[in-house]
């Protein structure tokens, strides 16, 4: 009986033990499901979600209130601008879609420490519509000093200084 008990108990352990082992994989099974899980819905979640556009924008008045243009940046390797509203004194240019405006097309944009260029055309490229001019002195302390001149093709143009990065 003494042998039987033992076997018994023997018995008992590898059940015992086959119970913890197998437990255990539920376990470790359940882990790993909720690993992958996570993985697959942050893998979901990074291609869903929006790019990040850093943008700046800068905003020029003519020295008599009777002209303006506003420059939508976008900066990644290189600045370009994106958008660009301009108006002087009755007729007015955007990139954008809006109604009772000229649409127009950026032609050429460049733009450094010093300087800034810009070329507008119309829309079906068929005649330049305004180009913009500015010198920037960089100040370390202060904002920069921006002053330049918007000039349309109707031989129109001011002189505009402008506020932003």
């Amino acid at each position: 009986m003494t042998i039987r008990h033992s076997s018994n108990l023997a018995l008992q352990m590898t059940e015992f033990d086959i119970l913890a082992q197998t437990l255990g994989e539920v376990e470790t099974m359940a882990l790993m499901k909720r690993i992958w899980t996570a993985l697959i819905f942050a893998t979901l979640l990074a291609f869903n979600a929006a790019h990040a556009h850093a943008t700046s924008s800068i905003f020029c008045e003519g020295m008599g209130n009777d002209a303006d243009i506003s420059i939508l940046f976008g900066a990644g390797p290189m600045l370009s601008a994106l958008e660009v509203d301009a108006s002087f004194k009755d007729s007015e240019l955007s990139t954008r879609d809006r109604e009772g405006v000229q649409k127009a097309l950026i032609l050429q944009f460049s733009a450094d420490e010093n300087a800034l260029s810009l070329e507008l055309m119309d829309d079906q490229a068929d005649q330049h519509l305004a180009s913009l001019r500015l010198l920037r002195q960089m100040d370390v302390d202060a904002e920069p000093i921006q002053v330049g001149i918007l000039s349309f093709t109707d031989g129109a143009s001011a002189g505009v200084v402008c506020t932003g990065p």
